[in-house]
């Protein structure tokens, strides 16, 4: 019997579907292309330098990711305070608030401020 956490490929499914994220969002954020990123999840490639980068933003323990042992996600006071705890579409716009120009980020906050 095959467990969903056997395989690096099978543990970054795992999360990212948790995330709500999809596979190009996450590849952009960590700086690899989509195409690799599938390679992963596939298990065509075994490993990649980016198991820090992608545990934090799946919000999953680095160590989980790259192992499979542990818990998947820390508990305690600290998981409700990281990013990972917001729902999926408030973590696509801080994510997508962190790739505006300054000038496009203080344009929104207007219209916010303006709208409430």
């Amino acid at each position: 019997m095959v467990k969903v956490s056997d395989t690096l490929g099978k543990r970054l499914l795992q999360a990212r579907s948790a995330s709500g994220m999809t596979q190009g969002e996450l590849a952009e954020a960590v700086g690899i292309t989509q195409p690799s990123y599938s390679a992963l999840e596939r298990d065509i490639s075994k490993s990649t330098s980016k198991i820090g980068s992608l545990a934090r933003l799946l919000g999953v323990d680095a160590y989980w990711l790259e192992t499979g042992e542990g818990a998947m996600r820390r508990s305690g006071l600290s998981e409700a305070l990281t990013d990972y705890a917001l729902p999926p579409e408030t973590r696509r716009i801080l994510h997508s608030l962190g790739k505006m120009t300054e000038r496009k980020r203080k344009a929104l906050l207007e219209l916010i401020s303006y709208s409430e």
